[in-house]
């Protein structure tokens, strides 16, 4: 989850840089409409500055769909799946602690029955041994059940986890998939309609006819 965290991250900033670099080349052509003289040129300055700032957007908002359904999905998953460790973690700390009471006590209790079995002992030091256990017995049992309860709070974790995460990590991939598709179409109908909007401006000179062909050509070649 953290390589695939990564990548839609990766992913998500390449897009951005490339709305960025879209909104600059859209300028450009802007700047190049507003001092070129020939009506027709400037037009298809214009058109192809018009693209260029509908491409801008459109990958804006694909990076921001990236965004909503799979890095913040996975970022999710990773920081839930970082304090299921964390859980395991108190989980083992827990045991520890109610194997060492537990082996405490049954010292005590060893310790006890052999002075009891013995002729001769002293009273107080049974009833300090006694007074021992008792409170050994007590920690040893309440250590027991934070054991018991952070196993069951884990076990029902997993359970829900395999059951509503790994839905809502299918969903958030159909859904990116989907929209991967559907922008991948946005993309190719702005060029359509660029070119077919493009071969209709009037080629009145054969050197604007050569100006139309280069800007033609770089449209082209950006479309590919």
């Amino acid at each position: 989850l953290r390589s695939l965290y990564k990548a839609v991250v990766m992913v998500v900033r390449q897009r951005k840089e490339l709305s960025s670099a879209y909104h600059d080349l859209a300028m450009s052509f802007d700047t190049l409409a507003e001092h070129e003289c020939d009506g027709d040129l400037r037009q298809a300055f214009s058109l192809f500055n018009q693209l260029h700032d509908n491409l801008r957007h459109a990958q804006a908002q694909q990076a921001a769909i990236d965004v909503q359904t799979m890095e913040c999905t996975t970022d999710e998953y990773v920081r839930l799946i970082s304090s299921i460790k964390l859980a395991f973690n108190a989980r083992v700390k827990a045991y520890q602690i109610w194997q060492t009471d537990l082996s405490d006590l049954q010292r005590k209790i060893t310790n006890y029955d052999r002075m009891k079995s013995q002729n001769k002992y002293r009273m107080d030091k049974m009833s300090q041994l006694q007074s021992e256990i008792g409170r050994l017995e007590i920690q040893t049992e309440t250590h027991r059940h934070e054991f018991e309860d952070i196993s069951t709070l884990i076990r029902a974790e997993l359970e829900r986890f395999d059951k509503q995460k790994i839905m809502d990590f299918k969903r958030s991939s159909e859904e990116l998939l989907m929209s991967l598709v559907h922008h991948q179409q946005k993309i190719i109908k702005l060029w359509e309609a660029y070119l077919n909007t493009f071969s209709k401006v009037p080629q009145s000179s054969n050197g604007n006819h050569s100006h139309h062909q280069s800007v033609s050509t770089a449209a082209s070649t950006n479309a590919e």
